[in-house]
């Protein structure tokens, strides 16, 4: 049995596997942005499918990506959403001493995300709206955790704006779980998803989560319920929502509890693991 992971080691896996007795998975992890059909993809993938025995995406809208752009048989195709061990999610940490090793005051309010700097993932979007949330709630800090290519020119859009007091860039970090204890509210403002781990991860830890309307996030996000679907690009709602959450400490915990009970139910690695040996032993 061969299970490929994206387009290309796919279409290497199928060459190897052709006319054996091997069976051949293949499962799309995330689309590029903006998405196309290319014509050389839709007509080899139909020769392909011939030789592949079960397909996955990670989630609804990749699948229909895979149908819509890739002209695969949509009745082919199972949803198999990714899983994340929660361990350090739910470990106990201080978070008054990581907000003080960050200069953040233990009252201040708090939001943030984990991405890293690339413009796919639209972090001006967050930090626009931090410049309307200042009006209301002044004391609200950005905590950016990650690295990219965008890094200087985000730097440079919180200090024309005057927010680079309240603009943390931590830089690339390997314990970012420590991180979203420090935070109130997550925020993922990208143009573009699959299944976005970092959601999966703030809602382990309870966070309400304020997400863009694209890709696998409405998959993740329960709007109203574990936090709020927002447009894309869009930094005035993405403001509204982060104010109404800050002016009812009650709704943010329920719908951080609400994220914690919809990550065990659908997104802990047991459940992904027990959905993928599923599909082998029916392969098999």
């Amino acid at each position: 049995m061969l299970h490929c992971h994206q387009y290309t080691p796919y279409v290497y896996g199928v060459l190897g596997a052709a006319f054996t007795p091997c069976k051949v998975i293949f499962t799309e992890h995330g689309r590029f942005h903006p998405d196309q059909r290319k014509l050389k993809r839709v007509l080899a993938n139909p020769l392909l499918n011939l030789y592949t025995d079960y397909i996955t995406a990670i989630s609804s809208a990749t699948r229909e990506a895979l149908v819509n752009f890739e002209n695969f048989p949509k009745h082919k195709i199972r949803v198999v959403y990714n899983g994340i061990d929660d361990t350090e999610y739910v470990r106990s940490v201080s978070t008054n001493s990581k907000r003080q090793f960050l200069g953040i005051p233990e009252k201040a309010q708090v939001i943030g995300t984990v991405a890293r700097l690339d413009h796919i993932k639209n972090h001006k979007m967050m930090i626009n709206a931090l410049k309307i949330v200042h009006h209301t709630y002044p004391d609200t800090f950005l905590i950016i955790v990650g690295d990219g290519p965008e890094r200087e020119t985000l730097e440079l859009l919180a200090s024309e704006l005057k927010l680079s007091s309240r603009v943390i860039f931590t830089g690339f970090r390997e314990d970012t779980h420590l991180f979203y204890k420090t935070m109130d509210i997550f925020l993922l403002t990208s143009l573009s998803e699959g299944t976005a781990m970092t959601l999966l991860e703030a809602m382990a830890t309870g966070l309400p989560c304020v997400a863009t309307d694209v890709g696998g996030n409405p998959e993740i996000v329960m709007d109203g319920e574990t936090g709020f679907i927002i447009p894309s690009n869009d930094e005035i709602t993405l403001a509204e929502k982060i104010c109404t959450l800050f002016r009812n400490e009650d709704l943010m915990k329920k719908m951080g509890k609400a994220g914690r009970r919809r990550f065990e139910e659908n997104f802990t690695v047991d459940k992904m693991v027990s959905s993928y040996q599923a599909i082998y032993d029916r392969v098999a």
